[in-house]
């Protein structure tokens, strides 16, 4: 089970980009599906919410064309997404990838953002490769993946990563802080650092690298810069991770290290424009810990939105690769859009449940109740489903927006972010915040728990509806032909909520002029000014007052003393 809940920090950055000085390019083109997250359709617009789900039945279909069981077809299926996963391959999303490169060759502190599984680690390998192996290139990547090393701290793992890609960018490292060992006494233990000769370059830098103090790394890092720059190299730092890699939380030590890394960036990036940082991370929310961290949120200079695949090149994969049919394949979009990952999970659950998978089950995401249960987060929500997107209009005062991005249900971003895919007419009006679902399948996971809502209200209502205040009389007919009324009518006290309730309380409220049992009474209504008997003992009662009352007529011999 994958969950959607994760602690955020990142994502609200989106939420002041207005007031940044961003040097970026806003793309307006119309699209039908969400922000950040393409969202396909089925014919009527939505996919099913409740079962039954149509996966199995359509896979069925694909199998009996190709002449297969639907087993065996599913096998193919799967095997043939297995080869592609193992690939690594991008499929291509050239509008974020040109951002990205571009943010790698700026002297800009950038922040890369999107949700889980988008592939944003697969799409930074293959443009660092890329920029890396351009003719006559001269930009030098210290890049680092937090994920594959969560312990370490963050500058240590940057040398290091330094020293591990070339044997030369090694030998740089070690006589740069070659000039720092002594200010902490490497110097006078010579057994620290073996000599060049007895151990290989790499792991006495890494022995080096240790013994310096963060603020020694630091310095080791600027000069390193300095000395690529010399030699004619730009320089990028990239953190994958990000969050990872600045762990505020509520230690102090974190806390300082947290802040003093991102003061060192932006003194890189923004003050002397020695080298591009950008930050990779996979959260979404208020970025509390980074606020704790000290960091002043106008210092960040781009924010680039990680999108899922588009319709088209999903669809491509999922029937070209995948071998899917073109129907399975849309059924497949409708529901999880251009999330590779999810919908490579779904078709292991529909291989592996058949008939009984349930698409709402792939994803996990215990925060959306709590949303919809939230009166004004409910209202975000409904936007959110209706039209992909939800205008923020307060900031600051939006506590279910908050909510709503806390609990990873959506995201906020801002109008003049740097995003792909938008809504159609998402900035129309004065809002420059809004909210949008955090993928295709959130946005109908909103739906359903809507729809969830909606009848859950009904029952509670029709649970607390008053019974029926009921007046009745007693009817007679000497001539077996026309009803007269027998005596004054009276008003029932037991709760009575249908017709086989009031033969019951009749006989109750009136013992003596009942004798017989309560199923051997007939109860009467008025229709047109006609005595009609209540044919069912299950019909429901209405109000009704000493005037226009209920009738109830005794079998013959069964009426005692009035």
């Amino acid at each position: 089970m994958r969950h959607a809940h994760r602690k955020p920090w990142l994502l609200f950055l989106l939420m002041v980009a207005s007031d940044l000085c961003f040097i970026q390019t806003v793309r307006n083109r119309a699209h039908s599906s969400i922000a950040l997250k393409s969202i396909g359709n089925s014919q009527d617009g939505r996919p099913a919410l409740r079962p039954p789900f149509r996966f199995h039945t359509l896979a069925s279909e694909a199998a009996i064309k190709e002449g297969l069981e639907v087993e065996q077809y599913l096998s193919n299926v799967l095997q043939r997404q297995d080869d592609f996963m193992k690939t690594n391959e991008v499929v291509d999303r050239g509008d974020f990838l040109e951002s990205l490169r571009q943010a790698m060759r700026s002297t800009q502190l950038s922040l890369v953002l999107g949700g889980k599984n988008l592939g944003k680690t697969l799409m930074r390998k293959r443009t660092v490769r890329e920029l890396e192996n351009e003719p006559n290139a001269n930009l030098t990547f210290m890049d680092v993946n937090m994920r594959e090393q969560p312990s370490k701290e963050l500058f240590k793992a940057i040398l290091g990563r330094v020293a591990s890609k070339r044997s030369d960018w090694a030998g740089i490292l070690q006589k740069v802080a070659s000039s720092l060992a002594s200010a902490v006494a490497i110097g006078t233990n010579p057994g620290v650092v073996a000599p060049a000769a007895a151990t290989p370059i790499s792991a006495a830098v890494k022995v080096l690298v240790d013994s310096l103090t963060s603020t020694d790394r630091e310095q080791t890092l600027l000069e390193l810069i300095d000395t690529f720059r010399t030699e004619g190299n730009d320089t990028c730092i990239l953190v994958d991770e990000a969050n990872i890699a600045l762990p505020a939380g509520e230690d102090p030590e974190n806390i300082h290290n947290a802040r003093q890394a991102l003061q060192y960036f932006v003194m890189l990036t923004k003050e002397a424009k020695k080298t591009g940082v950008v930050l990779i991370t996979s959260d979404f929310g208020y970025p509390f810990r980074l606020r704790n961290c000290g960091m002043n949120l106008q210092d960040i200079q781009r924010i680039i939105n990680v999108n899922e695949v588009p319709k088209a090149d999903m669809l491509q994969l999922m029937v070209d690769r995948w071998g899917m049919s073109e129907d399975l394949g849309k059924e497949f979009f409708s529901y999880f859009g251009g999330n590779i990952d999810l919908c490579s999970a779904a078709v292991k659950e529909l291989a592996r449940k058949r008939s009984a998978l349930d698409p709402f089950c792939i994803v996990d995401c215990p925060g959306l109740p709590a949303c919809a249960a939230d009166p004004d987060a409910k209202t975000h929500l409904q936007n959110m489903l209706e039209q992909g997107w939800s205008p923020v209009y307060n900031l600051k005062l939006d506590a279910a927006a908050k909510l709503i991005a806390e609990e990873n249900v959506g995201g906020i971003v801002a109008k003049r972010s740097e995003y792909f895919d938008q809504p159609e007419n998402m900035w129309n009006g004065n809002h420059e915040f809004a909210l949008v679902p955090s993928g295709t399948l959130m946005r109908w996971k909103i739906g359903k728990e809507l729809a969830r809502m909606e009848s859950m209200e009904s029952i509670g209502k029709v649970a607390s509806q008053p019974p029926p205040a009921v007046w009745v009389c007693q009817l007679g007919s000497p001539d077996g032909k026309d009803f007269e009324i027998v005596g004054n009518a009276f008003k029932i006290t037991a709760s009575v909520s249908d017709v086989d309730d009031l033969k019951k309380a009749i006989k109750q409220e009136k013992p003596n002029r009942v004798i017989c049992d309560a199923d051997e009474i007939d109860i009467y209504s008025k229709e047109d000014g006609r005595w009609v008997k209540e044919a069912k003992m299950s019909a429901s009662l209405h109000n009704t007052d000493e005037a226009d009352c209920y009738g109830f007529m005794l079998p013959a011999g069964a009426a005692g003393a009035a």
